[in-house]
């Protein structure tokens, strides 16, 4: 058996055991079981019997602790082999293991975890160890930003994918997290803070502005109570560029 796939089902549990006796798998995938109904769980399983396995698909599942060292240890690799590695949105710790570096082609993805480093000096441009090859090239361009985000930077995929989309800071910061998704500071407006942009918006008269974008929502209030933090779920306070005359 070379293929094995059981992705998009409601299966739970750990994975088998039985598993690391299918030395001729190639390709091996349990992604985005359904969060709703269960997920795999238990800690990551090795795969440190499978010579061949160049694709292997754990993504959207609940697989706890850290990626083993040995975790694709006996696979064997040329500078020309693609390997695939999906493990993303899990409850992962702990480091990207040093024994991956054996890769020279290496897609892969760990963001939507608790990662909280690279092994060894994986990601040092004086290390003899070649990376640059993972993620497609974009190590080379990008660092170990191509990788994971650092602990306090996000973006939406949690890496830097182009030149126009890098890390960003996120104030909040991530809690020792890299990868990161998104930041609360980006996102959170309180009910308070609302009321206060209403009470200068009826100090000043708003209602009588000439011209005034992105207070549209305030127009019809009487009483600075009256605005609610729901109406403005869609375009939020800090997306709007907020004028009057």
């Amino acid at each position: 058996i070379q293929l094995v796939t059981f992705a998009e089902n409601q299966l739970t549990g750990p994975l088998p055991d039985e598993i690391r006796h299918m030395g001729n798998l190639r390709t091996f995938s349990v992604h985005n079981n359904d969060a709703g109904t269960g997920s795999h769980t238990g800690p990551l399983p090795k795969f440190d019997r499978h010579p061949f396995l160049n694709e292997i698909y754990l993504d959207g599942n609940a697989f706890t602790g850290t990626i083993p060292v040995d975790f694709l240890r006996r696979l064997n690799t040329t500078n020309d082999d693609a390997i695939t590695v999906g493990l993303k949105n899990n409850q992962l710790t702990g480091t990207v293991p040093e024994s991956f570096l054996k890769f020279k082609n290496l897609q892969l993805d760990v963001t939507g975890n608790s990662i909280s480093g690279f092994g060894g000096d994986m990601c040092d441009e004086q290390d003899s160890r070649d990376i640059s090859s993972w993620m497609g090239g974009k190590v080379e361009l990008f660092g170990c930003d191509a990788i994971l985000c650092p602990d306090g930077y996000y973006t939406d995929t949690g890496r830097q994918e182009s030149e126009d989309v890098k890390c960003k800071v996120c104030d909040a910061g991530t809690d020792g997290k890299m990868g990161a998704t998104d930041c609360e500071s980006d996102t959170v407006t309180t009910s308070e803070e609302l009321q206060i942009l209403a009470e200068f918006y009826l100090a000043l008269g708003g209602k009588k502005w000439d011209e005034g974008s992105g207070w549209e929502e305030m127009s019809d209030i009487e009483n600075p109570a009256d605005v609610t933090l729901p109406t403005f779920t869609d375009n939020g306070v800090d997306g709007c560029k907020f004028q009057g005359v």
